[in-house]
């Protein structure tokens, strides 16, 4: 996540507790339904949570005034009480012998990721494909984004190591041993966008190949198309003039890419995964 998205979450967080400190103060908290003080305390727990890997507590303190109280707690005055448990909930499947989950908005979508070192050194990793107060995770990519095998029973550990907004990675290994991974990502400006895309991508996660469908039935004039990588380098290209049209994406390494239609001035752009 870079600065300004933080910087955006910051004023979330400071508006939501200047609301709740509003509330309290004015007599108003005890006559809300616990149901909506319950979902108030989430979301400043949420973006406590978040901001705190860049700012400090003491400063996120201060911004919470009366409001912190609530930090780390559900409900005021009530002790914490779990649900029965249930297995492998939101799409999960079984991992192999030895499961360590950690979380982290690996993709900057707003919801948290899941990341799990397994057994014999791997890390899978399930993309978030819900929301952030409802997960639904994708089936597993092993050892996407560069990432290599460590030594068993692999541990990881997700900071922003350098300062540079981004999450880092730190394996803890079965002899002892850490194995860090620099998250050298570069943020390339390109999002997409869904609510006017007027293409379709199948499947998506992909393998081999992927389908391009375009949305008009008859499209006048040929799109250009590119696949992107993270890096913001151009790693597949061709011209679309009809309404369907296949990728090869033999050669590419697992992990996300967009796929971007170009066309005089309209761009038009869906990201892809590659499994």
């Amino acid at each position: 996540m870079k600065r300004n998205s933080f910087d955006r979450k910051k004023r979330q967080f400071a508006n939501l507790s200047k609301r709740v400190n509003h509330l309290i103060f004015n007599g108003e908290w005890e006559k809300l339904s616990v149901n909506t003080r319950k979902i108030l305390i989430q979301k400043l727990n949420l973006l406590f949570r978040e901001l705190s890997h860049y700012f400090s507590h003491f400063e996120l303190k201060k911004i919470l005034a009366a409001a912190a109280i609530f930090i780390g707690f559900p409900l005021v005055m009530q002790s914490q009480q779990f649900s029965p448990p249930q297995e492998n909930p939101f799409g999960l499947t079984h991992a192999e012998y030895f499961a360590i989950p950690e979380f982290a908005d690996i993709d900057n979508d707003g919801d948290l990721d899941l990341f799990e070192g397994v057994y014999y050194g791997n890390m899978l990793y399930y993309e978030n494909t819900g929301t952030a107060t409802t997960p639904a995770f994708a089936s597993p990519l092993t050892n996407p984004f560069g990432l290599v095998p460590t030594y068993y029973n692999s541990l990881p550990a997700f900071a922003d190591l350098d300062g540079d907004g981004a999450e880092d990675l730190l394996v803890g290994e079965y002899l002892g041993n850490f194995q860090y991974f620099e998250n050298a990502t570069i943020h390339i400006g390109i999002t997409e966008n869904l609510q006017e895309a007027i293409f379709d991508l199948s499947p998506n996660p992909a393998t081999d190949g992927v389908s391009i469908t375009l949305k008009d039935d008859n499209p006048s004039n040929a799109w250009n198309v590119f696949i992107i990588n993270l890096q913001g380098e151009i790693v597949e290209s061709g011209i679309i003039n009809s309404q369907k049209m296949k990728l090869n994406l033999e050669g590419l390494s697992p992990g996300f890419y967009f796929v971007r239609l170009i066309r005089d001035d309209e761009v038009f752009t869906r990201r892809l995964i590659v499994r």
